[in-house]
């Protein structure tokens, strides 16, 4: 459940506002660096971010039973359902077949999974705040936000 309501809070957003919510909220990047990934101003960075920030609030306090417990979403209505349907294997809590019967879609875990390295490379990262990354690494992380992997989860 976690999965798709993080899917749904990030495609309230547009493309542009999604990449700076990942990369400053998610990722935790500097503005600079942040900015430089996605060939705009810091301070262009930091205005999508601040826009990223204030639609998921938004959103969040409309459709999040935790933020507001009349909100239209609530888990607990949408547990029973996902077990019903077989989208929740309660047995292994994990998504049963999300995205098998499309081919062209990536597995939600799958692309969890490459999230997660993602966020594990960038703390190795920010950990050492003085280190300039090598151009390479840069492009690096620009062909992984373009890839056919972590499209589907941008927009």
């Amino acid at each position: 459940m976690k999965i798709g309501c993080t899917q749904a809070m990030l495609l309230c957003l547009g493309r542009d506002e999604r990449m700076a919510y990942i990369l400053g909220d998610v990722f935790e990047r500097r503005s600079d660096h942040a900015a430089e990934l996605l060939t705009i101003n810091p301070a262009a960075f930091r205005k999508r971010l601040s826009r990223a920030r204030s639609r998921i609030r938004d959103f969040m306090t409309v459709h999040c039973g935790l933020i507001d417990p009349g909100a239209a979403c609530s888990c607990a209505r949408r547990v029973r359902p996902a077990i019903e349907r077989g989208r929740i294997d309660r047995n292994h809590l994990l998504f049963a077949g999300h995205g098998a019967t499309d081919p062209r879609r990536l597995p939600v875990l799958e692309a969890v999974g490459v999230i997660e390295r993602l966020r594990e490379i960038a703390g190795v990262h920010q950990s050492h705040p003085t280190f300039m990354a090598p151009r390479r690494v840069t492009d690096a992380i620009r062909r992984v936000l373009a890839s056919a992997e972590i499209r589907p989860l941008l927009g």
